[in-house]
This record gives C-alpha cells, sequence and structure tokens, in this order.
C-alpha cells in the first residue's frame, strides 16, 4: 500500500514549517555585526535580481540565502588572505569556483523568469 503523499510546503501551515521557510529574508547571522549587514545586502540584491522576496518559491530563496552565504565567506577569506594572516589559498579559490557556480546556476532560474510566455500560454492561443 503506497504511503499518501505529504502537502506541498506552501500549503502546510506557517507552525509546521521552519523559521527559515517563513521568514527567507532573516539572515542567519545577527544583522547588528558587519558580516550580517553584509550578507542581508547580498541577500537582498540576488533576491532583487529573482524578482523580488514576495515572488521567490521557497526552494529558490533558499539558493538566494546559499550564494549570499557563499559570496560572504569568499569574502572574508579572501580579507584574511590578502591581510597576510595564514590562509589556505587553494581552499579559497575552490570556495570561490563553488560560489561561481551557485550564482550561475541561480542566473539560470533568473533568465527563465525573464524569458517569454510559458509553454501553457502558447497551447491556449488559438492558430492564427
Amino acid at each position: 500500500m503506497a504511503r499518501p503523499v505529504p502537502p506541498p510546503l506552501a500549503k502546510r501551515p506557517a507552525s509546521a514549517r521552519s523559521r527559515a521557510f517563513n521568514r527567507p529574508r532573516k539572515p542567519t547571522v545577527s544583522g547588528n555585526s558587519p558580516e550580517g549587514r553584509r550578507l542581508l545586502d547580498l541577500s537582498d540584491a540576488l533576491a532583487e535580481r529573482c524578482g523580488g522576496w514576495s515572488n521567490l518559491t521557497p526552494e529558490v530563496a533558499a539558493k538566494v540565502r546559499q550564494v549570499a552565504e557563499l559570496q560572504l565567506i569568499c569574502e572574508l577569506a579572501r580579507q584574511r588572505a590578502l591581510k597576510g594572516e595564514e590562509s589556505d589559498l587553494t581552499g579559497l579559490c575552490r570556495l570561490e569556483g563553488h560560489a561561481a557556480r551557485a550564482e550561475r546556476k541561480l542566473s539560470l532560474i533568473e533568465r527563465q523568469r525573464h524569458e517569454g510566455p510559458a509553454l501553457d500560454d502558447y497551447l491556449e492561443e488559438p492558430p492564427a
């Protein structure tokens, strides 16, 4: 006997979802710190490119947060390396590559949002 399929996340009540889902704009670090403010700036800019926080699906909002966090980690690691502190430059290059790939994936999502009408719209139009 097959198990029942749970409802989609968006249809569940707010009390049954995680805080990150209910408040996607809230940064994972304190907004009172310089890192928290930078993370908020990065995530807001990325979300705006994808249509704004209110228009993002939970999956895309999670990707926006992930890309912003990766970019912040890269910035902090690069800053430590430039100050002459002990740092792993190979690890930094790998991390920056991972952040760049994550941002490209997010750009694909953004581009899909800006492309023409969906297939359903074409199918609904009567032939000329």
